[in-house]
């Protein structure tokens, strides 16, 4: 006998029949399993009756939705049969009394982190249900469940990766969570980039570099940079703040004028503004891209940088490398663009300072500490001393020829520069091409020292070092020949 059998011989039964005359129902008692599996749980019905006309009026998609959701938000179901079905902007009104069973049941298993594959309305009912924050105990909450749900679902259902990412954003910027929520797209190196030359306080290297990426310049594969990399550091970092002197708004300049576009958060979603509308509210990226809202209308501001590339910055990073060829008479040159009077006035200036620089730079520092000069003496005798055999120094002792001290030949006289008399004797023996190897062995000095003092002294008169040492080998540098023979003979 099967079932349906049995449940005719229990309706024809007449004791069976009186209990159902004293009920009063739609539905029969008895059902099979499936017919109670079929039947739509009280919680649904309820939902269905809220209304969806509020204080008079038709109530909006996203109110409706948002209402029920919050109805239906801890509700849960067993029934898995999940018939693939099709809705634009999936609603709980729009779904049938089977779908809903189905989604509420699907929904439970995505909560305890099972993913099984269902209709592709059910994953964007979901996250509709996270954007409106349904479902969850804070909008952190509800961004790290969206988060989790989108990374696991994914590559079930492709057409989130459409969505869900722009999603993300939004999500961060409505609800003020924090900026580093935020997807690399929203925040750019080059906002990073931007920020650094808004920086007062960054460092040559760091401000070339920002320059470099915001720029199509290969100014790093230049021979004449990987030759002369921190003179071209500098004179590109110079150059820049000459402009940023100059202009009113050096990154406008440079970038583009700060534009304010429409901004739409959560389009293509079924969101619900409880308000009718968002507070006026600033959602700062970074220092140079922000979101605002004023009277319900949002606005996305940044800087017009196409492709984070500045094709002004490009041009004043090939000028800068060109007008450095020429100042350095570098060998290999590479063409000018034209520039105007002003801005080669403006490159030259940069360039010549950075160049001074360079040369300040080169010159030598050496530091003696004079008070250890009487311990180095004492240690130098000490170990001539031990050097010296028994032999040798009986032999010392019993020569009685003294030896006539020499006195120290005359240092010049005349001095105009101010030098000591052993520098102005030395510079003295280089400009007439004389030797000066007796100044070492009198006066006992190191001829770096003298080297220094010369250049020191010089450098504010010519701005520049006029003497290299190589060794013992000391040269005069023939391009101040001329200018130093004027000084001393004025």
């Amino acid at each position: 006998m099967d079932v349906y059998e049995l449940l005719r011989m229990l309706h024809s039964d007449k004791s069976i029949q009186k209990m159902q005359s004293q009920v009063y129902h739609d539905e029969p008692i008895l059902r099979t399993a499936s017919q109670m599996q079929q039947a739509t749980p009280p919680r649904i019905r309820e939902m269905r009756s809220i209304s969806g006309i509020e204080n008079g009026n038709v109530r909006s998609m996203e109110s409706l939705f948002y209402q029920q959701g919050c109805f239906m938000a801890d509700f849960t179901d067993n029934y898995h049969h999940y018939d693939d079905f099709a809705r634009f902007f999936p609603t709980y009104q729009t779904l049938t009394d089977r779908q809903l069973r189905g989604y509420f049941t699907w929904r439970a298993d995505v909560r305890q982190g099972k993913y099984e594959k269902a209709p592709t309305a059910y994953a964007f009912l979901y996250c509709y249900e996270l954007l409106n924050l349904i479902g969850a105990d804070s909008p952190a909450d509800a961004f790290a469940k969206l988060k989790q749900f989108y990374r696991e679902y994914q590559s079930i259902e492709p057409t989130l990766k459409k969505y869900v990412p722009a999603w993300l954003d939004d999500f961060v910027v409505y609800y003020g969570l924090l900026p580093q929520s935020l997807s690399p797209k929203s925040c750019p190196d080059y906002d990073k980039h931007l920020m650094t030359l808004l920086d007062e306080s960054a460092d040559i290297h760091t401000k070339f570099l920002a320059l470099t990426e915001l720029s199509s310049s290969a100014l790093t594969n230049s021979r004449f940079y990987k030759e002369h990399q921190e003179l071209t550091e500098r004179a590109v970092c110079y150059a820049y703040d000459a402009y940023a002197e100059r202009e009113e708004d050096t990154l406008a300049h440079f970038f583009g004028a700060k534009q304010s576009i429409p901004y739409y958060p959560f389009e293509s979603a079924v969101f619900y503004f409880k308000d009718g509308k968002c507070h006026d509210a600033v959602y700062p990226i970074s220092g140079v891209r922000q979101y605002r809202c004023v009277h319900g209308n949002w606005r996305f501001e940044s800087y017009s940088l196409p492709h984070g590339k500045s094709s002004k910055l490009t041009k004043l990073l090939r000028a800068v490398d060109a007008r450095l060829r020429i100042f350095t008479g570098y060998h290999y040159r590479i063409k000018q663009d034209e520039l105007k009077p002003k801005d080669i006035e403006l490159l030259d200036n940069a360039i010549a300072r950075a160049v001074k620089e360079e040369k300040q730079r080169k010159i030598p520092k050496i530091e003696i500490d004079l008070s250890k000069l009487q311990t180095i003496r004492e240690e130098a005798e000490n170990t001539c001393e031990k050097l010296v055999l028994p032999e040798e120094r009986a032999e010392a002792e019993c020569e009685t020829i003294e030896t006539p001290v020499t006195e120290s030949e005359p240092m010049p006289t005349e001095n105009p520069l101010g030098l000591s008399d052993n520098a102005a004797y030395l510079l003295d023996c280089l400009l007439n091409d004389q030797p000066y190897d007796r100044l070492t062995m009198q006066s006992g000095m190191m001829l770096s020292l003298l080297v220094d003092e010369i250049n020191e002294r010089l450098y504010d008169e010519i701005g520049d070092a006029v003497l290299e040492q190589d060794g013992d080998s000391i040269q005069l540098i023939p391009d101040y020949l001329d200018e130093l023979n004027a000084m001393l003979h004025t």
